[in-house]
């Protein structure tokens, strides 16, 4: 026997002891987060990969990467989110960060990218997007970036300057 209960006939409030078995909650079961365990150098006028990738923290079941190609465990649809740390000797005219997408397990798409025009120092990109991933075989990102002139984007073993941050939201 199911039985429904109406939400205005309950008190949110209050704490209920269930029996059986409760469906339909949802909830997040994939998270991954990770960040770049050393420096690398972006050269000038070149789209790079960012490499040298070590896993945070994860739930549920992780993300792979293998030179810089990253690779979904499930299906679904997932939130990115990348923030890179990037440092800079001289004033650039403009640092292009990008989040590539595949559907093909070839060809990459701009699928989101932040584009910014530094002074010397650090600076920091944000750049996120979602991606209804449909098969785990065909479907990947990149990170990269691109820039009239070399830059150093940040990373180290002990904490996250540069990282990415995974969520499956739910079923495609």
């Amino acid at each position: 026997m199911t039985s429904k209960i109406q939400s205005e006939s309950m008190n949110l409030a209050d704490t209920y002891a269930f029996t059986g078995t409760v469906t339909g909650a949802g909830g997040i079961t994939s998270a991954d987060m990770w960040h770049t365990s050393t420096n690398q150098t972006i050269p000038s006028s070149s789209t790079t990969v960012v490499a040298s990738w070590q896993q945070e923290v994860y739930l549920g079941s992780a993300m792979s990467v293998s030179s810089g190609i990253w690779t979904f465990p499930l299906t679904g649809i997932y939130s990115i989110k990348y923030v890179a740390y990037v440092q800079h000797n001289s004033d650039i005219s403009y640092i292009t960060s990008y989040i590539q997408t595949t559907t093909n397990n070839s060809s990459y798409n701009n699928n989101a990218f932040s584009d910014l025009t530094h002074k010397d120092g650090y600076s920091i990109h944000n750049v996120s997007t979602f991606f209804d991933v449909t098969d785990t075989s065909t479907h990947k990102v990149k990170f990269s970036h691109y820039a009239p002139s070399s830059f150093s984007l940040r990373g180290t073993s002990s904490e996250a300057q540069t990282y990415v941050q995974f969520i499956r939201l739910g079923d495609t």
